[in-house]
């Protein structure tokens, strides 16, 4: 189990320095620009979350409240391999220390 203060601590490095660092490790930002890895994880993570197989016009609304303002068409061109790659290890593969990683904490902490 996890305090609310370890919970906290890790979804912010995780959906803060550490997506920024994984995008660009990636590849899935080449140059600095308005999206980056943190805030395109922070825009999805709400969208995702609720209904894994949101569409686009579903996914773009959360991203106007994370300062990411998108249309649909701008996202679908943003979701190339190398997004891919970056979701993946930014939500699944990547590991906060030797026994923590995102998903362990979103399955232990439930909402109601």
């Amino acid at each position: 189990m996890y305090t609310l203060a370890e919970l906290a601590k890790t979804i912010q490095t995780v959906l803060g320095a550490t997506a920024d660092q994984l995008a660009k490790t990636t590849g899935f930002i080449k140059r600095q620009r308005q999206l980056t890895g943190a805030k395109l994880v922070r825009a999805l993570t709400p969208g995702f979350l609720p209904k894994p197989a949101a569409t686009l016009e579903e996914l773009t609304p959360s991203g106007v409240l994370n300062e990411v303002e998108i249309s649909p068409q701008g996202l679908d061109k943003r979701f190339t391999e190398e997004a891919a790659t970056f979701s993946f290890n930014s939500l699944i593969g990547s590991s906060l220390n030797d026994d923590t990683n995102l998903t362990g904490i979103f399955i232990t902490v439930k909402p109601m």
